[in-house]
């Protein structure tokens, strides 16, 4: 990846467990929540309301949505304990 490709996915560094998402596109705008972020896939799943599977995205295809303004961050809820360590611990680069 060149370096645009590294500092749009470095837009992605405020998008941790328990961000809410609206997005916009061709139907009504709708939140979503990032509830799990994939430590080998990278993919970001998020759930509506209801905690139910909404979306799947990889971080290429979550920085364009979030560049293009078709997805926009509108607040973040606190993690549980237990999903904030396994976060430090792959953001360290701990996990192999």
């Amino acid at each position: 990846p060149g370096a645009g490709a590294a500092t749009e996915l470095g837009s992605l560094k405020g998008v941790r467990l328990g961000t809410w998402l609206e997005l916009r596109g061709d139907r009504a705008p709708r939140r979503v929540k990032l509830a799990c972020r994939g430590p080998i896939s990278g993919a970001y799943l998020f759930v509506d309301r209801r905690g139910q599977g909404a979306l799947e995205l990889d971080g290429r295809e979550l920085a364009t949505l979030l560049r293009k303004g078709s997805a926009t961050i509108v607040g973040h809820a606190d993690p549980p304990p237990l999903d904030r360590a396994f976060d430090q611990l792959f953001d360290a680069g701990g996990a192999t």
